[in-house]
């Protein structure tokens, strides 16, 4: 019985950059082979892209190879690709620290995953600690895109819930 091919991957680091400075339309190459690993990072990362319907998955048989090419299309970021409305903010939104705390808040609510920890927040919004990441959910929440929801012995676990879509965070929250 011969092994059992699968695809070859562009690296993690290339495709999660070009999806942060994508437009709509945009498109990436992520994949070219006979089948898809499930279980590799790569498309497990799109997988996480395609469910929250920011990205338009793409395939077409491979000419030139054995298998296939699977690429991404960027999509609009107010409409998912099963036309139901999405959160919509605008570019310069999604730039600043309050816009990458906030969609980070928003994919986690919709791939059902617990609220980030204040530190994971300020890493990804590249704030100094998590102190400034409390500070920004505080104005997130007094702008009425989230609801805080503190539980726990000593309010010690956090859920978020995403005002426009009525989205909570799971359950299994992390510290607050």
């Amino acid at each position: 019985m011969a092994p059992q091919q699968t695809a070859l991957y562009a690296p993690k680091a290339q495709i999660e950059e070009w999806f942060a400075r994508a437009k709509a339309g945009d498109q990436m190459i992520y994949a070219r082979g006979p089948m898809l690993d499930p279980r590799h990072e790569v498309p497990r990362l799109v997988r996480d892209w395609i469910a929250t319907g920011e990205v338009n998955p793409k395939q077409r048989r491979d000419d030139g190879g054995a298998g296939s090419i699977y690429w991404v299309e960027r999509c609009r970021p107010d409409v998912r690709s099963d036309g139901v409305k999405r959160i919509a903010v605008d570019d310069d939104y999604r730039e600043t620290a309050d816009g990458k705390i906030f969609l980070t808040l928003v994919r986690a609510a919709n791939l059902g995953m617990p609220c980030p920890s204040n530190a994971a927040l300020a890493e990804i919004a590249g704030l100094r600690d998590a102190d400034a990441a409390r500070y920004r959910l505080r104005l997130l929440a007094e702008q009425g895109r989230i609801e805080i929801k503190l539980s726990g012995p000593g309010r010690s676990f956090r859920r978020v819930r995403i005002v426009e879509t009525g989205r909570w965070t799971a359950d299994e929250g992390v510290g607050a």
